[in-house]
């Protein structure tokens, strides 16, 4: 928490430029938050794309991607294509039309070897590394709780009270936005101490700062997040948390329509809730940060290029089967 921006950009990797410039990072934030879609209640609900904000890249570049950031599969599980193989919802007329208009240098047999093989193989596979992440893989999960779920427990709990709409009956202040209710929360919450043993919870808390876009700024120093994947481990963060996310991108889709949210909380058509849970989000990696192994975030996304190739290199035979069952069906 105390380590200086040069000592931070010591550590960075080689050729990295440090995501510094307050007017940068804001640029970032708001490309983060439109990959979010929207979620609308329950009682007005409509269907909507959950990648609606990956609409500007290929299915098997989005898929890609969201496996490297969250772990997200776009894909059935291969069990699922064999057995419509099996049934005959496809045959190798199909297969070989997929591989033909894609180009691949995959054979027609190697595609029909992996559908007639048993068991399956992760279509998501590894992701990028966060700080909650690093931290839990020092911790024995047998016995602790691990910080991924409780800072997702933590902030859910923060966002229910928060949008709670009248079941409560008391709730927080929202006249300072969420980030400010869940630094009310946390100054009094014992749970971090508690429950995970953390030391020095309200120290370090009490260096944040009181607004949410300062709290990114300082954030993204404290942790060292590089140009070239700042925008990416925020989009990584908000997707860890991304029920609330979405409900907040629908918050601030209603106030872009000039249209009140759901419920009293402060100034719901400000717009900025989105941005605020990323502060949340993004407060708690930087009060872990002290507490992980690598002093440098910037060391734990450096690989995420290779994350995303492996990703579409494992996927790249089955994207060749979806679009032969899809061609079997048309």
């Amino acid at each position: 928490m105390k380590a200086t921006v040069m000592e931070q950009q010591a550590g960075a990797p080689c050729g990295a430029t440090l995501a510094t410039d307050a007017a940068a990072v804001h640029a970032r934030v708001q490309r983060a938050c439109e990959r979010i879609a929207p979620t609308w209640p329950l009682d007005q609900f409509i269907a909507v794309n959950p990648y609606w904000g990956f609409t500007d890249r290929r299915f098997e570049d989005a898929a890609a991607r969201l496996a490297s950031l969250s772990g997200t599969p776009m894909l059935m599980p291969r069990s699922y294509y064999r057995e419509q193989w099996r049934r005959g919802a496809f045959g190798r007329e199909h297969l070989q039309q997929a591989i033909e208009a894609a180009g691949a240098k995959t054979s027609l047999e190697q595609l029909c070897a992996l559908l007639e093989a048993g068991g399956d193989v992760p279509v998501a596979g590894e992701r990028m590394a966060l700080v909650t992440d690093r931290v839990d893989a020092q911790r024995d999960l047998g016995h602790s709780m691990a910080w991924r779920d409780f800072v997702t427990h933590h902030i859910s709990q923060c966002c229910a009270a928060f949008f709670d709409q009248g079941q409560s009956t008391w709730g927080p202040q929202r006249d300072r936005g969420l980030y400010g209710a869940w630094r009310q929360q946390c100054e009094v919450d014992l749970s971090p101490r508690l429950l995970m043993g953390m030391r020095g919870f309200r120290e370090r808390l009490a260096r944040l700062p009181a607004q949410a876009g300062a709290a990114i700024v300082a954030a993204t120093r404290a942790l060292a997040l590089p140009d070239d994947t700042a925008e990416d481990y925020y989009t990584a963060l908000l997707l860890s948390v991304n029920g609330w996310a979405s409900w907040c991108a629908y918050e601030r889709w209603q106030a872009r329509l000039g249209m009140p949210g759901d419920g009293e909380r402060g100034d719901p058509g400000d717009g900025r809730l989105l941005e605020q849970l990323l502060a949340i989000r993004l407060c708690w990696e930087w009060l872990l940060h002290d507490d992980a192994q690598s002093t440098n975030t910037a060391h734990a996304v450096r690989d995420l290029a290779r994350l995303e190739r492996e990703a579409r290199e494992r996927q790249a035979a089955d994207w060749l089967i979806v679009s032969a069952l899809e061609r079997a069906w048309q």
